[in-house]
Formats: C-alpha cells, sequence, structure tokens
C-alpha cells in the first residue's frame, strides 16, 4: 500500500514532535527547578528521618546553582 506524499510527511512530523516533548534536560531545565522547588529548613522539632530526606534535598538544589531563599518567618 502506497501513502501519499502528504500523509508520509504528516507521519514523520507527528513522530517528531512526539519525541521532542519528552526531552528533560535542557537550558530551561534549571530555571524551572529553581523557580518551583525551594530549600527546607530544618527545626530543633525535625526527626532524623526528615533530616535525612531533607539533606539530599538541599544539596541538589545547591549543585544546580539555585540561590538561596530566605527561611520562613
Amino acid at each position: 500500500m502506497q501513502f501519499p506524499k502528504a500523509m508520509k510527511v504528516g507521519l514523520m512530523l507527528c513522530a517528531s514532535l512526539m519525541l521532542a516533548s519528552c526531552q528533560t534536560v535542557g537550558s530551561g531545565t534549571k530555571n524551572v527547578t529553581c523557580e518551583t522547588i525551594r530549600y527546607v529548613y530544618l527545626s530543633r522539632k525535625d526527626t532524623p528521618g526528615t533530616i535525612r530526606q531533607v539533606v539530599p534535598n538541599n544539596g541538589a538544589l545547591k549543585a544546580l546553582g539555585c540561590p538561596r531563599t530566605a527561611p520562613p518567618k
């Protein structure tokens, strides 16, 4: 079965758009991460389990170069 040329082009365009939408890295990734995820500040009431979760989160943000935000009052 032969497809018309326009249908072939349309299928290729759809396939390329779907592949491009799966991209997870790029120049905008850092900006989105820094704007949506904030540093977590520890409290004296935090459990050791909470601290084990907070420290890697803050380390990842630091590695990305996200600026520290002021702690909540």
